[in-house]
């Protein structure tokens, strides 16, 4: 299956990210099932070893060949993705998921400051109104308590901003690589960073309940094998 079987149009990709988007949200979910059994790192771990076991059994001859370019991307993405989603699971381990979800929609905020001190150009009344709007409709549907921020919030933050620093990468490098192998190369590196944290700060264990398991098949299926591989694949043809 060669890179010619990815190609699409902008408006299908960005269909493709609106289901991404609502897979990422199924996340929040999963995460806050999966800490009641397990610790941050070992979620993360096991979420992205799942994933990148299920992407490598399926497509391993679609992951031969990689480049020296792809295989550095992907350990730069894999890198602040295991920041993103470390960061997110030890802010909800005090903060509610409503309001960690909230706070994560602000790195629309952050991708749009980002792209304007990288391109030198201040983003289109257009688009700073849709952001305005979107940072606001979420406030209003999670049903936000902004009275609630802790510590916990915090971390949110800097996974809002990470992952803002990881859209804007991948946008970048994706047109330069092969985006499929970029992104199931990075599940790997995710998993292997998350697997030598928990090691030397937590602890790694198999869920001991349904409910456990659920949410690390759900987060390693879902959330990761499909969204991350398929995030990339998606920007090569839209914008951050």
């Amino acid at each position: 299956m060669g890179e010619g079987k990815f190609r699409m149009s902008r408006r299908k990709s960005e269909f493709l990210l609106l289901s991404i988007a609502a897979a990422w949200g199924l996340s929040w979910l999963f995460m806050k099932m999966g800490l009641e059994g397990l610790s941050p790192l070992g979620i993360v771990f096991l979420r992205f070893a799942v994933a990148f076991v299920a992407v490598a059994a399926v497509f391993h001859r679609r992951l031969r060949g990689v480049s020296g370019t792809t295989a550095a991307c992907a350990l730069v993405s894999g890198t602040v993705l295991f920041g993103v989603c470390t960061s997110v699971l030890h802010g909800l381990t005090t903060t509610m998921a409503s309001t960690g979800g909230f706070l994560i929609s602000v790195n629309v905020v952050f991708v749009a400051l980002i792209q304007a001190a990288l391109t030198r150009r201040l983003p289109k009344p257009s688009i700073a109104m849709a952001i305005l709007l979107c940072v606001a409709g979420v406030f209003f549907l999670t049903d936000a308590s902004l009275a609630d921020m802790d510590a916990g919030s915090f971390w949110i933050l800097l996974a809002a901003f990470l992952n803002a620093v990881y859209i804007v990468f991948v946008s970048r490098v994706s047109p330069r690589v092969d985006a499929f192998q970029l992104g199931a190369l990075q599940l790997g590196v995710t998993a292997l960073l998350a697997g030598m944290a928990a090691l030397a700060f937590d602890a790694v264990a198999l869920p001991s309940t349904p409910g456990g398991w659920i949410a690390v098949l759900g987060l390693g299926l879902v959330c990761s094998a499909y969204c991350f591989v398929m995030q990339p694949v998606a920007q090569k043809h839209s914008t951050p």
